[in-house]
């Protein structure tokens, strides 16, 4: 999963938490305001791994559609901050 996740980071990606290895990447050396926005996203989204654990695989498999719903909370909290 990281390699595929590094691969889209050269396809123009700025940055991604990875809750299954815990680890941030977000792209460029420089501190925009773009990249500060992008690393506040991303660190919501680790500090939502610490209590909440992101990594709901179970969610993947239902018939349903909870793991959208659950990904749509993700990243809503994400965006809000």
């Amino acid at each position: 999963m990281v390699q595929e996740e590094r691969t889209l980071l050269t396809a123009g990606v700025v940055g991604f938490y990875d809750p299954e290895t815990k680890q941030l990447v977000v792209r460029g050396t420089d501190t925009t305001p773009f990249t500060r926005r992008v690393l506040a996203h991303e660190l919501t989204h680790a500090l939502d791994d610490q209590h909440f654990d992101l990594n709901r695989q179970q969610l993947d498999k239902a018939d349903d559609e909870t793991g959208f719903g659950f990904s749509a909370l993700v990243e809503g909290n994400a965006r809000r901050v």
